[in-house]
């Protein structure tokens, strides 16, 4: 019967956890598990920016909460959406946003 407290068993255990605790952090931070605060905030900006681009009002309006979509948001981002060209183009603000493209 092996001993438990043997060195070989032990620093094996040991190797193992640190193997564990070092691929958990490596997957932490290439973005897999939980999204932050940031990355969330980042991404519905992102969808919300591309769906106006695409012309897709109600996906830009379903990443809005209920105080900033309002009354008809889909009709009045299609009206803003139909404006003359007068108004500041769309691309101006997507370039004005970090990380937008």
């Amino acid at each position: 019967m092996r001993n438990l407290t043997s060195a070989g068993y032990l620093g094996g255990r040991l190797l193992a956890l640190l193997l564990v605790a070092l691929l958990a952090a490596a997957l932490t931070g290439c973005g897999v598990g939980r999204a932050g605060d940031k990355e969330k905030i980042s991404k519905t900006t992102d969808t919300y920016l591309r769906a106006l681009a695409d012309g897709d009002t109600a996906k830009a309006c379903a990443q809005l909460t209920r105080r900033a979509k309002g009354d008809g948001c889909e009709a009045t981002l299609k009206e803003r959406l139909t404006r003359p060209a007068d108004c500041i183009p769309l691309a101006t603000i997507m370039c004005s946003v970090p990380g937008a493209q």
